[in-house]
């Protein structure tokens, strides 16, 4: 599997308030490994895909399709995407997207309950994203915004004096 299809995937763990360690086991796999797994250090399966998509409530279909959406939106974006398994020291994708999850901006980013979904950016799901407007605009979740916006990144990176509260002016 791609890079970009475990981005999707962790995407939708993360929308979802669902710990990578139900996950692990929902798979059959220990924290340890499911987490090597997400950062692209080990191989992932199309049965790990239909396990992976069950526990997280949704069809396996709908992780394609998203995938096949970033990856037709990344390719206009100047990247270039395969559909097949890279080492992650050759993904940089998953380098780009591992940078943008150990920013002081993905750490900022209001955390849901289980069970309870949490939309990131501009309130999209990355299952139904990105979505392209008439006007030109693309609603599309941060971590791809991380990835090919380079104010956006520099924004997330930097750390804050002060917190920013979820209701507006800190």
């Amino acid at each position: 599997m791609s890079g970009l299809t475990l981005l999707v995937i962790k995407e939708v763990r993360l929308e979802r308030g669902i710990q990578s360690a139900y996950l692990a086991e929902q798979v059959h796999k220990s924290p340890s490994a499911w987490a090597k797994i997400e950062n692209g250090k080990s191989t992932f399966s199309m049965d790990s895909l239909f396990l992976a998509a069950r526990a997280l409530w949704i069809q396996p279909s709908m992780i394609i399709s998203a995938v096949e959406r970033y990856a037709t939106f990344l390719g206009q974006n100047g990247w270039a995407v395969v559909h097949n398994s890279l080492s992650s020291e050759d993904d940089n994708l998953l380098i780009e997207a591992q940078r943008y999850y150990e920013s002081p901006g993905f750490k900022r980013r209001i955390q849901p309950t289980f069970g309870q979904p949490v939309y990131n950016g501009f309130g999209v799901s990355v299952l139904n994203s990105p979505v392209f407007f008439h006007d030109g605009s693309i609603r599309f979740v941060d971590v791809f915004r991380f990835i090919v916006d380079e104010r956006f990144r520099a924004e997330q990176e930097r750390e804050l004096s002060v917190p920013i509260s979820p209701y507006g002016q800190a």
